[in-house]
């Protein structure tokens, strides 16, 4: 199962491994934590919330030195309107996002991995596929 659970209640939802921001100017931002840790093992600089599609736009700040913001959707509406949440407090023409489509719904990182795809196939999708909010309102 693709969970995990809070250590301490009652704190709120947090950025996680969101120090990895002060050493990285290229970010992968996942809806799940778990999709973060894959992706980290992997090489590739993730963070997540600790809430799944919640969003707080003080987190702004801590983005400012990205040069290179990617969202990875979840395959669902949840996801289409997290990532378009998070475009629009870090900037519309800062954040590419990753979509699915064409996969099941609910379909994800970790989905991607457990059907045998490769790195190399994810890393084409995420930096050769991704789009801007108004590119994919074209699409």
């Amino acid at each position: 199962e693709k969970k995990i659970r809070a250590w301490y209640r009652g704190v709120g939802h947090r950025l996680f491994n969101s120090s990895l921001l002060d050493v990285v100017n290229t970010v992968v931002i996942t809806e799940g934590l778990v999709d973060s840790i894959l992706l980290n093992q992997f090489g590739i600089p993730s963070v997540s919330t600790t809430g799944g599609s919640v969003w707080h736009r003080e987190w702004f700040y801590a983005f400012i030195n990205q040069k290179r913001i990617y969202y990875v959707e979840d395959n669902d509406e949840a996801g289409r309107i997290a990532s378009r949440r998070v475009a629009s407090n870090l900037g519309q023409y800062r954040v590419k996002i990753l979509r699915f489509d064409g996969y099941k719904d609910k379909y994800d990182t970790v989905d991607f991995c457990r059907d045998g795809n490769t790195l190399d196939k994810f890393k084409d999708l995420l930096y050769n596929h991704s789009k801007y909010t108004f590119e994919l309102e074209r699409s």
